[in-house]
């Protein structure tokens, strides 16, 4: 599926994600102990990025973006070392993680911390990494530690998870990157994921359990196959003026109410509506299982048509196709390209 980079106007998900923390408050450095250790990592700005797979190449092309499965996420930090209150040594460094999830209960990242740049003393440090997450979720770090941090000192290894939920699970995984030296305070950061969403709602095409990332909007693009369906959702999404579904303006937002279903079809398709040629069906856009459907908006936001009925039958097994390889559950967000 194609898609144009977007950028997210706030700190979302992986952009959440670093934040700068520090190590202990200054003043119990110094009634207790000379030295300090006071670790910062560099919030990255998260940009939802591209369909296709971003890490068939490590985080190149997709360093700090996002898509339904994958997030790649690069951010520097900086460690500085303190004794009487004197900056006597910096280690600069960055982490990468690279998180996949997939349509299964068991997703992975990789996590890789890099050492860029060391000045003054900085000898005898060592880091160590840990990782969790809650309810159903369970995490096991393969990255060892604590490890001895020098120039040129990389540290890497996978984060395998594991979810169990029976029906659905939303949760961020929880990171901590420790600093030690003998005699001095410990630099602690801790910094979080975006939230995934794992569920056991989706069924059909041999489809169970799996994970995404809920707040990337996956796009549609079926819809082009049928030639008459196609030319009525572009002139209805032409039309707006919220234009429903058009990347750039409102997503359509899936609703698998049967009340709402019944409620769009009796209002932009009745079973009364006269004219209806032989072997045509009449086609409603946006559609009935959508909260934009023409029960809850005005038009031009909704249309409909008289399409081939082959182009109808075929539309219910794109869409169902479409939402399972997506998870995308109720009200969960979506475009349609056309």
């Amino acid at each position: 599926m194609r898609t144009a980079f977007k950028k997210i106007s706030t700190v979302v998900g992986c952009a959440a994600v670093l934040a700068t923390l520090v190590s202990a408050a200054p003043a119990a450095e110094s009634a207790a102990v000379p030295g300090g250790l006071k670790v910062s990592l560099q919030a990255p700005q998260a940009v939802a990025g591209s369909e296709r797979s971003l890490a068939a190449a490590g985080c190149a092309p997709g360093e700090n973006r996002y898509n339904r499965t994958q997030s790649c996420i690069k951010a520097p930090g900086k460690l500085n070392i303190t004794r009487n209150g004197r900056l006597e040594g910096v280690i600069r460094f960055t982490v990468t993680q690279a998180m996949q999830l997939h349509n299964s209960r068991n997703f992975s990242e990789k996590y890789t911390f890099k050492v860029t740049g060391i000045a003054g003393n900085t000898s005898a440090v060592t880091a160590a990494f840990n990782v969790s997450c809650g309810g159903s979720c369970r995490a096991t770090n393969h990255v060892r530690g604590p490890r001895a941090v020098r120039a040129g000192t990389v540290i890497s290894g996978p984060v395998n998870y594991h979810d169990s939920t029976t029906t659905q699970h939303q949760d961020r995984a929880k990171y901590s990157l420790t600093f030690l030296k003998p005699g001095y305070t410990t630099g602690l950061s801790r910094w979080e994921s975006m939230t995934f969403r794992c569920d056991d709602i989706i069924r059909g095409s041999g489809i169970g359990a799996g994970c995404v990332f809920p707040r990337y909007a996956p796009v549609l693009t079926t819809m082009a196959n049928l030639p008459h369906i196609r030319a009525n959702i572009k002139r209805i999404q032409q039309a707006g003026p919220h234009h429903y579904g058009k990347r750039g303006n409102s997503p359509l937002t899936r609703a698998t109410s049967t009340a709402v279903e019944r409620a769009n079809r009796r209002v932009a398709c009745p079973r009364n509506r006269p004219g209806r040629p032989a072997g045509h069906s009449c086609d409603e856009y946006p559609f009935a299982k959508t909260f934009q459907g023409a029960s809850r908006t005005r038009k031009p936001d909704w249309g409909w048509a008289w399409v081939p009925a082959r182009e109808q039958n075929a539309q219910g097994g794109y869409l169902s196709s479409f939402y399972a390889a997506q998870r995308v559950l109720n009200k969960d967000k979506f475009w349609v390209a056309v």
